[in-house]
């Protein structure tokens, strides 16, 4: 019996949203450092791999993406050193945005994207926000209230999905986004993203 391939995610996002620990949370284990900072913890792309709900996800969590320690050449390089961690590419972005601070920064994530990766490459996209215990009204009201935040939403195919990391028993979260990206994956027909070739 032919056995599915391994479904490739790739955590985007600035620094201190939550990437390290979403991937853990995504992974059900810590395979990430996770600590709140003001500077980024992960400053080379890492991978982790863990089966989730029968299916088996590797996880690329990546160095902010407009962390002000590295230049936007060696952060364009950080980012596509992804491309070999997940040969030949990966199946999904999940841009991380944290609820409540939703800044200028963000608005350029897919357009930063797109630069390294192609113009085609925002369809692969999902919005993951974080710290979902901090909504005070639900996410669609939360949404309607930020044009820019409804655009960027809308650039990643209206996909998006709320976590929240503090949460005891992760497993629901973990079993729905999965669910949610295995139906990207498949709607796509399980393409993969490659380096856009005036990068290479």
């Amino acid at each position: 019996m032919e056995t599915d391939p391994e479904r490739e995610i790739v955590m985007v996002g600035r620094t201190g949203v939550g990437k390290s620990a979403s991937g853990n949370t995504i992974l059900g284990r810590p395979c990430f450092q996770s600590k709140c900072s003001p500077k980024s913890k992960t400053v080379k792309c890492s991978k982790g791999s863990s089966n989730v709900d029968g299916q088996q996800v590797a996880v690329i969590d990546t160095p902010g993406l407009f962390d002000t320690r590295f230049g936007k050449d060696q952060t364009k390089k950080d980012l596509s050193l992804c491309v070999s961690f997940a040969a030949p590419g990966p199946h999904i972005f999940l841009v991380v945005i944290t609820v409540g601070r939703f800044t200028e920064e963000e608005i350029k994530t897919v357009q930063k994207i797109q630069e390294i990766f192609g113009d085609a490459a925002d369809k692969y996209c999902m919005v993951l926000f974080t710290r979902g215990d901090d909504l005070e009204d639900t996410i669609e009201e939360y949404l309607s209230e930020s044009p820019e935040l409804l655009d960027l939403v809308s650039r990643c195919n209206n996909q998006y999905h709320v976590f929240n990391n503090k949460m005891k028993d992760k497993k629901p979260q973990e079993i729905k986004l999965a669910t949610i990206t295995m139906q990207m994956i498949h709607y796509l027909r399980c393409h993969q993203v490659t380096l856009n070739p005036s990068n290479h």
